[in-house]
């Protein structure tokens, strides 16, 4: 046995010994396989009519005729019917077959027209052509291009040998065939290793691809990987996005007074559990900084959902009420939204990531900073956006840093029967989270 890449494979057929491999690499060359059958057919046919040059040599006049109607009507029309046959389905996904029929076919009538005369060794040594083709044509399948080869010498030798008497010309020609068989064998063996061997690195650049893809997902939302594996700047201008942060209150003074490692598995957990109900409503997670959360809705093509930005905020919040901090007390978030055109791309060759900017972005995050615990803060843009749906807590004048005094509203919850789509079995997911493990 040997072993290319990670499949095991039989050092003599060259098959792949899991089923599965072996049917996976099957149809990854049925094409090939195909277009191979007929290419090999229509070659046949056309070197087979170029005989008659030869045939005029090798024949007297009066054998002529039927050599002349046994090649160029029956075979070719044997041929030709093969060549068809390879339209029908069934056929197709059987190629190899084809070409196996062709060429014991061949063999058949080639042997014959030698009975019609005693013809010259040498006119009879062309039959090891059809050996040749085997291993060139017969794609995928070792054995058979193997048994094709053998049974399409002895074919030849069969029907020739029955005509004429075992001399020295006889041996030498079963020689021939033997020794065609044998370099064809070597032939066949290390075209269909060559095969079998780009499919399987073919198979590992896909799955090294794929490796390359998944790592781009996990730090870039799914339509910017793709962009970028185009070869694509990123650089984009969003004329309505929603934008979210979410901050744990307090924190900080807690990760003093722990383990870097604790607290590194704790906001992990937390941040897991964000990653969840972010994903639910529908929001792409654009990163976090520190122990801060930041994502966004409408960077694909669609207009940022302001309610689902809200809602979004609000199961946070309602997440975190059952929460722990490491030093044992409930965990308590601000949570700031607001909408409205921003910039977004990615910068630099290395640790990059899909990032926003502009007035946007520094608003919620201001939003964030003014919420109360507990709370989601958003402006009045955003507010009249969605008011239909929540209820309100107008706030005093907020002064908010580069923006001045800025009317603000608390999000107290759902009208009640205005639930949203995304928000109806928030409660349900929430339980279902695994809470973060004790420290």
């Amino acid at each position: 046995m040997s072993t290319s890449a990670s499949y095991r494979q039989s050092s003599l057929s060259l098959r792949f010994l899991d089923r599965a491999d072996e049917s996976a690499y099957q149809t990854s060359i049925d094409g090939s396989r195909l277009r191979m059958c007929r290419v090999g057919v229509v070659a046949g046919i056309i070197l087979h009519s170029l005989y008659y040059v030869f045939d005029r040599l090798a024949f007297s006049a009066d054998a002529l005729l039927q050599v002349v109607i046994l090649r160029e009507v029956v075979t070719n029309l044997f041929l030709l019917a093969l060549l068809a046959s390879t339209w029908i389905s069934r056929v197709a996904r059987r190629s190899n077959l084809v070409v196996m029929a062709g060429i014991l076919g061949f063999a058949v009538f080639f042997g014959g027209i030698n009975t019609l005369e005693s013809t010259p060794y040498i006119y009879v040594a062309n039959g090891t052509l059809l050996i040749i083709y085997g291993y060139m044509f017969i794609i995928g399948d070792f054995r058979l291009a193997v048994f094709t080869g053998a049974a399409a010498a002895v074919i030849l030798v069969a029907i020739v040998g029955s005509a004429r008497p075992f001399d020295v010309g006889f041996t030498l020609l079963c020689l021939l065939m033997l020794s065609t068989n044998l370099f064809g064998m070597f032939f066949g063996y290390v075209l269909e290793a060559l095969r079998r061997r780009d499919y399987l690195n073919a198979r590992s650049l896909a799955a090294e691809r794929a490796r390359y893809r998944d790592l781009l997902t996990r730090v870039l939302p799914e339509p910017v990987a793709d962009r970028l594996n185009r070869g694509e700047s990123i650089a984009d201008l969003h004329n309505h996005v929603v934008v979210l942060f979410a901050d744990i209150v307090g924190f900080t003074p807690v990760a003093a007074r722990h383990a870097p490692a604790e607290i590194v598995r704790w906001l992990n957990d937390l941040f897991e559990e964000f990653d969840h109900i972010i994903e639910r409503h529908g929001l792409e997670k654009m990163k976090t900084i520190g122990d801060a959360y930041m994502a966004a809705h409408g960077l694909h093509g669609d207009a940022g959902d302001c309610a689902r930005c809200v809602d979004a905020g609000l199961a946070l919040v309602r997440l975190t009420e059952a929460r722990f901090m490491p030093d044992g007390a409930k965990v308590r978030i601000r949570v700031g939204v607001h909408a409205g055109p921003a910039l977004a791309g990615i910068i630099g060759q290395k640790r990059f990531q899909y990032d926003l900017w502009g007035d946007t972005v520094n608003v919620a995050s201001r939003m964030e900073a003014a919420s109360r615990p507990g709370a989601v803060l958003v402006t009045t843009d955003v507010r009249d956006l969605v008011q239909s749906s929540f209820d309100f807590e107008e706030c005093p004048a907020t002064p908010i840093k580069g923006k001045g005094e800025m009317s603000t509203w608390i999000v107290r919850g759902r009208k009640p029967g205005r639930a949203g789509a995304s928000s109806m079995s928030d409660d349900a997911m929430i339980d279902a989270l695994p809470a973060p493990s004790a420290l």
